[in-house]
């Protein structure tokens, strides 16, 4: 039950850091696009 437990924290951290890089990558590619002009 534990490794379950354990499991399911490692899906949510990956899919939350990969959240995290993908939201990051749209912004500074936005703020690049607004730059750019």
């Amino acid at each position: 039950m534990l490794a379950q437990v354990l499991g399911v924290r490692a899906v949510f951290a990956v899919v939350g850091l990969f959240a995290v890089v993908v939201l990051a990558a749209v912004m500074s590619s936005a703020r690049a696009e607004d730059m750019t002009g």
